[in-house]
Order: structure tokens, then C-alpha cells, then sequence
């Protein structure tokens, strides 16, 4: 007997010894339902002390209704001790509430039944991180959605501005109020000679099929110099360097991406060619100076705008230019080492108080502008016109008579010498030809025209 008894007090001994230490909580309830130990990991879980050794579990659990699903487990047990019952089960305590998994099995000595022990494991911080995955993946799933949406947004709205301007309204806070900021920027703007009159006679569909061409290639350009395209207008494109991408000298950048772009004119010329489409020579105007940059317009209707007098200028300063020459202000010129240029010339241009100087611009250190040259051949006899000077788009009153005296396809030399960059009509034999004058007694043909 005595054996027997000591054999229970060791395992006794044992089974104390190990519970003590376990992690998970332990609760043991004897057959007529009282609460007969319960080790310190259970304390926490449950918030319970060694006051309720002794006392019923009903009279200490029962009471809480939010507590209903884990105190059925446990009377499920005392009720049919030989079932084993797991569950996973809310308990409050302390105003918190757990998530508890719960396991029941029974305990018994020969034949008879001794209770039952209940193994308590606190879940609630692997439900949190499980819910906490569920709102990563909802937060991904939004985030992949918000990212289709600005691609499409960035898509369709780059189609109609620069990329940086895109991605400066989307990504600042206050990317679309209204109003400006002063900025030292390098301005290009660009002309077609002689468009005008080529969309007149040309289908609709091959007029937009050669322009958007020439479009495309001179913005892969301006974009490789890091410049920005202000808007497109018509066969006209304004673009400024330095802002929003900034750059180590956007006044170089300027120049060598205008030079780039009038060396490509000879690969938009094969591709027109190609396609049956007439010749296009480009006119090329730069300026560097402080501009007002930032949304203009209403509620109703904006834009990503540049404005100033320097703007204005150099819209001015490009419309001195003839095809395939680039015409750059003494600011630009002063700023870039390396420039070399065909002359230097004085202007006037309208709105500008005082005159200015103009460089014919040639080359850059060693990009070179591929400008072709024509050969003049001298007539016998000259060739007598009439000539119209023109004041911007507009023709003067006063008619004069000359004579050509060379000729190439390109250029015209006459008898009448007048101011560098005049505008003139010449009559003769049935044809207008509109020309610009590039030395005192030469012009630049710009268009020829059937009276």
C-alpha cells in the first residue's frame, strides 16, 4: 500500500514538476467539476490566480456571456469526460479579448475517473498577424490597383505632356494649383518653313502622317538632352531645358540638342521621300533667361505653362530663322564654350526696347550642324522681278523692282540689297516665291507659289 502511494507522489511530483514550466496553460477539474490546479502560464492566459483551486468552475467562470463558447468546452468535458474536446474560442478577461485554442482529454486512475485537464494556447497574436496578412494582401491588392490607375493616368496624360510634368502633378501634393515660379530656363522653339502652304494641298491623312513623323523624331531628341516639351504647336514645338529636369548646364544641353535635331531633318526628308510627302527645312531660335513656370488657366481648363518676356523673345528670335539654321541669343552664346557660328548679326525684334545680337549657330566642340550648301549658278541675263517687302505676315504698301542674278534651288542672289532677315515676295513668270534675306543681297527661299 504503502509502495502504491509513494508511486503516486512521484508521479504526483512529476507531473507538477513539468506543468509548472510549460508554456501552455494547464487547468485540472476533478470528476464532481472543481478546479484542482492550475499552473502559471494559465494564470496569465485566463487572468486567474490560485484563489479558484478549490472552488467549482461553474460558480468561477460562469458569468460572462462573451465567454459562453469557452466554458461549454469545458462543461462538454466534465459532462462526457471521455470525449475529447478541441475549439477555438473567445475569452475575455481583463477587457481584453483572446483568441484561445482549447483541448480537453481526461484523466483517470484504473477505472476510474479522476476529471479532466485543459491545455490553454493563447492564439491572439497569430490572429493578429494573420489578420495582419489579410490587410497586407488587401493593401497590395489596392496598391496594384493604384498603380494600373497612375500607369493609365501617366499613359494618357503623357500623351499630351512631358513625362516630368506627368509625374510632377501626380506626385506633388499641390501638383495642380494654380500659379508659377521664377526659373532660369534655356528656351528652344521651332518652325517648319513653308507648312502653311504644304496643308493646303496635302490630304488630311498624309499631312498629319508626315507631321506626327517629324514630331516624333524631334522629341526622342529633346528628350535624350533631358528638355521638356511645353506643348505642340502645330507643326511648332516649344521646349524648355532645366526645369523640372535639372541638369549640369541646360544651356549646352539646349544647343547640342538643337544641332541633333537639325541633323535628323535629313532622315525625316528620306522618310517624306519615301512616302511621296514634300521636303521640310526647320527654323531653330534659343534663348536662355528667367521665366514664370507653373499651372496656368481655370478650374474648368489648364495647363502646365512657361511665361515672360523671354518666352516671347525667343518666339521673336526664331522668326528670323530660314530653314536649317539655328539662331541663338548672345546669352546662350556667352554661356557654352566651344560655339561656333557663321555670323553674328544685330536685330530688332518687335516689343524689345533695345537690339540684340544673333549668332548663326555652326557647331558645338565637335557635333557639327550638317547644313547643305548649294552651288549658285550665275544667269547671263538676269532675270527681272517685282519685289514686295513683308513686315512680319503682313505685305507692305511700297513695290520695287530688281533682278536675279544666281540661282540655286535654295537660295537667290538679286541687285537689291536690303536689312538682314527681311521678309520678301518676288513676282516673276507667273510664280511668287517667299524668301527671307540672309545677307544683304541674298535670300533664303521659303516657299515658291503658282500666282
Amino acid at each position: 500500500m504503502r509502495e502504491i502511494e509513494n508511486k503516486n507522489s512521484s508521479e504526483t511530483a512529476i507531473y507538477e514538476s513539468v506543468v509548472k514550466n510549460m508554456a501552455e496553460g494547464v487547468l485540472t477539474i476533478s470528476a464532481d467539476g472543481k478546479i484542482t490546479s492550475v499552473n502559471h502560464a494559465c494564470k496569465e492566459i485566463l487572468s486567474v490566480d490560485n484563489s479558484i483551486i478549490g472552488a467549482s468552475f461553474a460558480v468561477t467562470f460562469i458569468g460572462k456571456a462573451e465567454n459562453d463558447a469557452f466554458n461549454q468546452t469545458i462543461l462538454n468535458a466534465i459532462y462526457n469526460y471521455t470525449a475529447v474536446q478541441r475549439n477555438i474560442v473567445n475569452y475575455v478577461a481583463r477587457e481584453t479579448v483572446k483568441k484561445l485554442y482549447v483541448t480537453t482529454s481526461y484523466l483517470k486512475s484504473e477505472s476510474e475517473n479522476n476529471g479532466i485537464i485543459v491545455v490553454v494556447n493563447d492564439l491572439s497574436e497569430l490572429y493578429e498577424l494573420k489578420d495582419a496578412v489579410k490587410a497586407m494582401e488587401q493593401i497590395k491588392l489596392l496598391n496594384d490597383s493604384l498603380k494600373v490607375r497612375n500607369q493609365l493616368i501617366s499613359k494618357t496624360f503623357g500623351r499630351y505632356l512631358s513625362d516630368e510634368i506627368v509625374q510632377k502633378i501626380l506626385d506633388a501634393p499641390d501638383g495642380g494649383k494654380f500659379g508659377g515660379e521664377k526659373r532660369e530656363v534655356t528656351i528652344i522653339m521651332s518652325d517648319l518653313r513653308g507648312f502653311t502652304a504644304m496643308s493646303e494641298i496635302m490630304q488630311p491623312v498624309d499631312l498629319m502622317t508626315m507631321l506626327n513623323h517629324y514630331l516624333a523624331e524631334m522629341t526622342v531628341i529633346i528628350e535624350h538632352y533631358k528638355g521638356m516639351i511645353i506643348e505642340f504647336i502645330g507643326d511648332a514645338i516649344f521646349a524648355i531645358f532645366g526645369e523640372p529636369v535639372t541638369c549640369n548646364n541646360h544651356v549646352l544641353n539646349a544647343m547640342q540638342c538643337a544641332i541633333e535635331m537639325q541633323n535628323a531633318m535629313s532622315a525625316v526628308n528620306a522618310f517624306n521621300e519615301k512616302c511621296g510627302y514634300p521636303n521640310l527645312q526647320m527654323g531653330i531660335g534659343i534663348h536662355t533667361g528667367e521665366v514664370i513656370i507653373g499651372n496656368i488657366g481655370s478650374e474648368r481648363r489648364a495647363k502646365y505653362g512657361v511665361v515672360g518676356q523671354n518666352v516671347n523673345l525667343t518666339g521673336r528670335i526664331e522668326g528670323y530663322t530660314v530653314g536649317q539654321q539655328i539662331l541663338a541669343s548672345e546669352n546662350v552664346v556667352q554661356l557654352v564654350k566651344g560655339v561656333s557660328y557663321r555670323s553674328r548679326n544685330e536685330i530688332h525684334p518687335k516689343g524689345i526696347q533695345k537690339p540684340i545680337y544673333v549668332y548663326d549657330i555652326t557647331a558645338v566642340g565637335k557635333l557639327v550642324c550638317n547644313i547643305e550648301i548649294d552651288e549658285m549658278e550665275q544667269l547671263e541675263i538676269p532675270k527681272e522681278i517685282e519685289i514686295i517687302v513683308y513686315e512680319g505676315k503682313y505685305a507692305k504698301n511700297e513695290k520695287m523692282q530688281g533682278h536675279i542674278l544666281a540661282t540655286s534651288n535654295k537660295r537667290m542672289k538679286l541687285d537689291i540689297k536690303m536689312e538682314l532677315y527681311t521678309n520678301v515676295c518676288l513676282k516673276y513668270e507667273g510664280q511668287e516665291i517667299m524668301g527671307k534675306y540672309i545677307e544683304s543681297d541674298m535670300i533664303q527661299i521659303v516657299k515658291i507659289e503658282k500666282m
